[in-house]
């Protein structure tokens, strides 16, 4: 019997492959500044006994990329890096980019590697800063002005809307809305105003087309009308 298992692995071999190994698989960039760049390289390491070869590289929105630095083939025994660079303009507070590796590593075809890390206000970074273009250009249009295409009230809040200020606006890297204090003393002509001009000062772009953002004025009234319908509703829980 014995003779007969050594027979078979020694006539089908097993089959050489390459396997891909990252040193570290998140990383947290700490406290930076709203306008850095934030840049962290993932070295990884071809620990199989075949040329490994990174198919792609992929990134969860349009402020993020990731490169391969150098070859995308990496011999048996040898290392490589990936090279991920984020955007930071106009956001606010915690944030996290996820990038999917895919090799022909046939064991583990596609590793997810996270970069984190906290923005913080600079005012003096927005001093001839062209927010608009950035955060409505090619790259972070694809999160912050594409979605909005043919959505009004709720629908458009959570496109383009809840990404800073949070779920049904509770908040996130920007400052909560559903709070009864501000509620109460916001008014329709100030929302529309602050949600079409913006305001650059706190890192927040002009969302209407005349200063260079995706919605038109019926977009907005949509959105003022959705933001004040939460008074009344956190009136009541409160009277409750």
């Amino acid at each position: 019997m014995a003779s007969g298992i050594a027979w078979l692995f020694a006539a089908h071999p097993l089959a050489a492959q390459p396997r891909i190994q990252f040193n570290q698989l998140r990383y947290d960039a700490g406290v930076v500044y709203d306008g850095a760049e934030v840049v962290h390289v993932f070295p990884f390491e071809n620990v199989g006994d075949e040329p490994l070869h990174i198919l792609s590289a992929e990134v969860s929105c349009g402020c993020t990329e990731a490169t391969v630095v150098g070859s995308d083939v990496v011999p048996a025994g040898r290392g490589g890096e990936i090279r991920v660079a984020t955007d930071t303009t106009g956001k606010r507070g915690r944030f996290t980019k996820e990038i999917d590796i895919t090799s022909d590593d046939p064991v583990q075809r596609v590793t997810t590697v996270i970069l984190t890390g906290r923005v913080i206000k600079d005012v003096s970074a927005h001093r001839g800063h062209d927010l608009q273009g950035v955060i409505f250009g090619k790259r972070c249009g694809s999160c912050h002005g594409s979605p909005a295409a043919g959505l009004q009230g709720e629908d458009l809040y959570d496109a383009v809307c809840a990404f800073c200020h949070g779920d049904h606006g509770h908040g996130g890297g920007a400052m909560a809305l559903k709070r009864l204090s501000y509620l109460r003393e916001v008014n329709a002509e100030g929302l529309a105003a602050a949600i079409g001009n913006g305001r650059p000062e706190d890192g927040m772009p002009g969302f209407h087309r005349h200063v260079g953002g995706p919605l038109d004025d019926a977009q907005i009234a949509s959105l003022v009308e959705t933001i004040l319908a939460w008074r009344d509703a956190v009136e009541a829980a409160v009277s409750r």
